[in-house]
């Protein structure tokens, strides 16, 4: 990937370090990429269940709407507000490029990725059944790889895609407010007791080191695939929250919020999971690491 250096992704084959062979490039104009912009998204290589050697990643950077020139000491509003490129995760064969499946705005994305992608697999036989990222709306993301049946599936058609938090401001179209918090790298996952997964992560926009406005957090979201909720979150107090299933109906839930939280603390077993607030210019640029003790 090119970073600030393009539209482009290349493949080569360095099984021979001595004597490394290229293998293909692909740009957004290519058929099926022309969402792909600045390609920051590490490609993350996996399996299909049926043995098919794959690559995910995110769709990429939008400069015209993420970029904020730094002018006499402060930042100014985006060139753009109108999104074009990025929104899309793309899952490619690795030895051609040819796009197996992918999601984009149809399918819900309203912001650039620019993230790499992390994995769930089966611990017995190493099979991907899911794959979560953030984007740069403060918005998480889970594709299920599995059937109807609950099983691993080599048939992209039964792939899908499904928010499962909304932690950002969507009304925010020029992200300059206090809740404009993007995730620019990929969540740490823990599996929960009794099914699901805990998605580490947190916000933080590395492209302005000097900003001070956005208020943020570090997250621990629950998701439960099974139930297949949406968390979504009052942009500002983010304790208050409500969860959607696939049908459209809506519950209350609650996130803890665990800025002050020390050893003793406990959080209560219905949240939906917690959160922590930075101070004031604080940014998460970098992965979560999670440590078992």
């Amino acid at each position: 990937t090119l970073r600030r250096g393009g539209r482009f992704v290349y493949a080569l084959d360095v099984t021979s370090p001595a004597n490394p062979k290229f293998l293909w490039k692909k740009s957004n104009l290519d058929t099926g990429y022309s969402e792909l912009g600045q390609t920051w998204s590490e490609m993350t290589p996996f399996l299909r269940s049926d043995g098919l050697p794959l690559l995910i990643f995110g769709g990429g950077y939008d400069p015209a709407v993420e970029d904020r020139g730094f002018v006499a000491g402060s930042y100014q509003n985006p060139p753009s507000t109108t999104k074009t490129m990025g929104r899309a995760i793309f899952i490619v064969n690795a030895e051609t490029g040819a796009i197996v499946k992918s999601f984009g705005p149809a399918d819900g994305l309203t912001d650039s990725i620019p993230s790499g992608v992390a994995l769930v697999s089966n611990l017995m036989t190493g099979v991907v059944r899911y794959a979560y990222v953030g984007d740069t709306g403060g918005n998480l993301w889970r594709v299920n790889f599995n059937s109807s049946f609950g099983q691993p599936s080599a048939t992209a058609s039964d792939w899908t895609l499904r928010k499962v938090a909304a932690l950002g401001d969507p009304s925010d179209t020029s992200k300059t407010g206090a809740n404009a918090r993007k995730f620019l790298y990929p969540p740490n996952i823990l599996p929960i007791s009794g099914g699901g997964y805990s998605l580490f992560i947190g916000s933080g926009d590395r492209e302005k080191p000097f900003e001070t406005t956005v208020v943020n957090r570090f997250y621990r979201i629950n998701d439960k695939p099974d139930a297949n909720l949406t968390l979504s979150c009052t942009p500002g107090d983010q304790t208050s929250c409500t969860c959607t299933d696939s049908a459209g109906a809506s519950t209350a839930c609650t996130l803890y919020d665990a800025t002050s939280a020390n050893a003793n603390t406990t959080v209560p077993g219905t949240a939906s999971g917690w959160f922590m607030t930075l101070a004031s210019g604080e940014k998460t640029v970098g992965s979560a690491v999670t440590d078992i003790d």
